[in-house]
């Protein structure tokens, strides 16, 4: 499974275990959500809701949800913009007719080191209202590497 149709600078993939989390929203426990990205430089939190994904300057970054329960679905259904404000010059909004549900939001043209706390409610075949809240950061992308010079 690709993680999403777009090229973006970031894939986020949000796999959700539909099953515990519901069970776990019952107990007032927080969901079971597994963030993964394919950005190429070291990020924290990798497979857990605590990701910080690190993009360049101006990146386009996509979140593709999907259920670890084959028979559910997972939804995003509204983006928590937590700041600063203007860290996404483009907020993250639905694709348009998309049907992998994914989310597309463009950062600004930001200093490397910012940082911004950000969140998604999601639902589970249409139902409830969970959330979880990772992290981005800007970083300079990696220079070229001088393979064969030296």
């Amino acid at each position: 499974m690709a993680i999403a149709k777009t090229d973006a600078d970031a894939h986020i993939l949000v796999i959700v275990d539909t099953q515990s989390t519901i069970k776990n929203a019952e107990q007032g426990k927080d969901p079971v959500v597994y963030l993964v990205d394919d950005d190429p430089t070291e990020d924290t939190g990798q497979g857990s809701t605590n990701l910080v994904t690190n993009v360049p300057p101006n990146a386009k970054v996509t979140w593709k949800p999907t259920a670890i329960n084959n028979d559910d679905t997972v939804e995003l259904t509204a983006f928590d913009d937590k700041g600063p404000e203007n860290f996404f010059s483009t907020p993250p909004a639905p694709e348009s007719g998309d049907d992998d549900n994914a989310w597309t939001g463009v950062v600004g043209d930001l200093p490397t080191g910012s940082k911004a706390a950000y969140g998604f409610y999601f639902s589970i075949n249409g139902q409830g209202k969970f959330y979880f809240d990772p992290e981005i950061e800007i970083k300079n992308e990696p220079p070229p590497s001088n393979s064969g010079n030296g």
